[in-house]
């Protein structure tokens, strides 16, 4: 009797345990359902917001892109016309005596003038309409754009010495066009957002309000309760519960315009370990937890980039390299097979695509270029632009297909845009820009698969024979022969570089 009676009391107090913890667990799920239902009712009526901060910012940047875009198409159409009439009067009158040169500068000068004069008077049509009007305006908004670019190129005079026009070798592949204004005005739209985003979620209590508190609250339904973390297929709806706090702080990100990565924000640094085991050796590899970071980079960061690659100018060394190590760190936690991943990287191509059609260089008499006004710093920061935008392409040669990018860069940049120019210039001028492209260059591309690279090298040996017929230069003849050599050697022409050496006397250059 004793037994049975001992026997009894302990199964007794076993079902009492059982149920006082099940009891606990029911109110714990309670609690839990009560928490949630609240949290997604707080995280529903703050959606709306978000995206409308979103959508303000997309609007930014797509304003601040579009206005650097268009008026930099507007004043190179500006400078084209302006620069053509100029070649066109030169050449008009380059062949009338001893002072075709100066006869050929005034009349580029006049053909200048003439672009900005109209008549004063009212050409009033049939119902009463001034037809000068839209021409004045189009001369005043002509002469606005004239005047920023002297203020430009006045700055840039400053910065590089005031050195004369002949020594310009690097002008164009360094200088950037934007202008403080767009620059102010996007500072303080972004600093508009990110003081309201900073109020979303300020009438809401800190549990639902801040990633911190919300993350240890599943964390610790998923380490006290794992079955019912498992059964609530919480790890799978984990992405859409923390996307509002990590759309919140990327608001303030810009992939053009920072270098800042995405491992040093918060809301990474936050999640990276959520809901993983003390001993990683433990954790089950169908955990849908261990893909949180990579979701929500898929979810939320990827489309920002897509955006950003849009807007992108592929003439901005800056936004090329912030955009490209984006891109890297999208493509760590996003296949380059997903179908999100492919719409990025081709917009990418596309707007490189666009880039190099844009990109034209003059190819100019001689004659004309040294009467027309301004044509031989246009010929030159053309050109540099060219060389910054193959820059640019390369920096892509990690993340498009190497094939597409030295399509772009020595297919139609080089051979079809950079050797026509520079069979236009003098010697000693083709020469330098010869080097400043080959600079640009990839030490891998320079071989003799490429297109690029053949119309290079023959433009090379074309400039080395124009200079093998004029002998030494003065006293510059032997480190104008080195550098030569040093060309016609990297690009592997060493016949060529010989006869250079043997011309200029130089020994020991191969």
């Amino acid at each position: 009797v004793d037994v049975s009676l001992k026997d009894s009391m302990s199964n007794l107090t076993m079902y009492q345990q059982a149920q006082s913890g099940a009891a606990a667990h029911y109110h714990a799920m309670q609690e839990l359902k009560e928490y949630v239902a609240d949290l997604c009712d707080c995280l529903q009526d703050k959606a709306p917001l978000i995206e409308e901060l979103e959508e303000h910012m997309q609007r930014s940047t797509e304003q601040r892109a579009t206005a650097y875009t268009d008026r930099r198409q507007a004043e190179r159409e500006d400078e084209a016309n302006q620069m053509d009439a100029a070649i066109s009067a030169a050449l008009g009158v380059s062949d009338r005596g001893a002072d075709a040169m100066a006869m050929a500068a005034a009349a580029a000068k006049n053909a200048v003038l003439n672009q900005f004069q109209v008549s004063s008077m009212a050409d009033v049509d049939e119902f009463g309409r001034d037809t000068n009007m839209g021409r004045r305006m189009e001369i005043q908004n002509r002469r606005a754009r004239m005047a920023r670019r002297r203020a430009r190129a006045e700055q840039r005079r400053r910065q590089r010495g005031d050195v004369a026009p002949a020594d310009m070798r690097e002008l164009g592949e360094t200088s950037s066009e934007e202008s403080e204004g767009e620059q102010t005005t996007y500072t303080r739209q972004l600093e508009e957002v990110t003081e309201t985003s900073g109020g979303v979620f300020g009438d809401a209590s800190n549990e639902f309000a801040e990633l911190e508190y919300v993350k240890n609250k599943f964390e610790q339904w998923k380490r006290l309760y794992p079955q019912s973390y498992r059964d609530a297929y919480v790890g799978m709806s984990a992405p859409a519960i923390f996307a509002p706090f990590v759309r919140l702080e990327l608001l303030s990100w810009s992939p053009l315009y920072t270098s800042k990565g995405l491992d040093s924000m918060s809301w990474y640094n936050q999640l990276f370990n959520f809901g993983m085991p003390d001993n990683m050796d433990d954790l089950d590899p169908e955990d849908p937890d261990g893909n949180l970071v990579p979701s929500l980079v898929h979810k939320v960061a990827l489309p920002i980039v897509h955006h950003a690659a849009e807007c992108w100018d592929p003439y901005s060394s800056k936004q090329t390299k912030c955009l490209a190590n984006a891109v890297k760190e999208i493509l760590i936690y996003c296949p380059p097979e997903d179908d999100e991943s492919i719409q990025m990287m081709n917009a990418v191509h596309r707007k490189l695509a666009e880039a190099v059609k844009e990109c034209v260089l003059p190819s100019w008499p001689i004659t004309a270029v040294g009467a027309a006004q301004g044509a031989a710093e246009l010929s030159a920061r053309r050109f540099g632009e060219a060389v910054r935008l193959i820059r640019n392409v390369a920096a892509w040669e990690e993340v498009l297909p190497q094939r597409e990018v030295q399509a772009l860069a020595l297919n139609q940049l080089i051979a079809y845009r950079m050797v026509p120019h520079l069979h236009s210039l003098m010697p000693l001028d083709a020469l330098f820009r010869l080097g400043r492209a080959l600079s640009a260059i990839p030490d891998n591309w320079i071989t003799d698969s490429h297109d690029g690279i053949a119309a290079l090298r023959e433009s090379a040996a074309v400039v080395a024979q124009k200079l093998l017929k004029r002998g030494a230069v003065g006293g510059s003849g032997e480190s104008i022969g080195k550098r030569v050599i040093k060309i016609l050697t990297t690009l592997g022409d060493t016949a060529t570089a010989r006869s250079v050496a043997k011309t200029f006397g130089i020994r020991n250059a191969l």
